[in-house]
């Protein structure tokens, strides 16, 4: 049987063939686990696949909450499927998300000094210039450069396209 993905408005589920295997029971999930196959399993530990055996669980809930998505939900009463649902934050949380940064752009916006005003003359003038070619233009520290680059970025102004090497800068809502 495949594993069955599905996506709604409010939530995904997930369905993976074979529930809970011998030692691990709905009584002490997710406490508990054991493997169908523990030399697989094993070999997918060393070869960086799983960091820790019996944490899965424990990160996807760390995920969702560090996204403000409301808990996982696990049906393991089933003997042959073992399923995840992962209710999706609402309309309301995405708009009020929304709104809060549009509101804290708002404070930072138009609040960038002279010197983060030059580098984004700089960024305008060659949009694929370094940090460090900034400082230099700049005659100041990269690491102050850094820390303005960082602002524009927070109120949304200028944003890095590719890698440090071979990438470039955008200037977005700025006039």
């Amino acid at each position: 049987m495949p594993t069955r993905f599905y996506s709604f408005n409010d939530r995904i589920e997930i369905m993976n063939p074979g529930g809970l295997y011998r030692k691990a029971r709905p009584e002490n999930f997710p406490f508990v686990n054991d493997y169908r196959n523990p030399i697989v399993a094993e070999g997918m530990k060393v070869m960086g696949f799983v960091n820790m055996f019996n944490h899965g669980v424990q990160n996807v809930k760390d995920l969702l909450k560090a996204n403000k998505n409301p808990e996982p939900q696990f049906n393991v009463d089933k003997i042959t499927v073992f399923e995840v649902i992962t209710p999706i934050a609402g309309p309301e949380d995405a708009y009020e998300k929304d709104r809060k940064r549009t509101e804290n752009r708002q404070k930072t916006d138009r609040k960038i000094s002279n010197r983060q005003q030059k580098i984004i003359d700089l960024i305008r003038a060659n949009a694929e210039i370094s940090q460090n070619e900034m400082a230099s233009y700049l005659g100041i520290a990269r690491s102050t450069v850094a820390k303005d680059i960082k602002h524009l970025q927070e109120c949304e102004i200028i944003f890095r396209i590719g890698p440090d090497k071979g990438g470039h800068w955008e200037i977005k809502d700025f006039s």
